[in-house]
């Protein structure tokens, strides 16, 4: 399956983002996206919540 071309570029999200002090929706997604893709304990929580599997082959890739 091909990506969109929204999904082929973007930055690693960052525990410290580099994004404005009023982009606080911002700077909160790439936190939560940095713990998820790093501790996978709580990505596997956050999943299994969602009804889906995590594992090697399916864990969330945020770079």
């Amino acid at each position: 399956m091909e990506k969109p071309d929204y999904l082929l570029h973007g930055e690693a999200a960052r525990l410290f983002p580099v994004l404005s002090n009023t982009s606080k929706e911002g700077r909160t997604t790439s936190i939560v996206l940095a713990c998820v893709s790093k501790v996978e304990e709580l990505g596997a929580e956050l999943l299994s919540s969602l009804g889906q599997r995590a594992g090697e082959s399916h864990m969330a890739v945020t770079s």
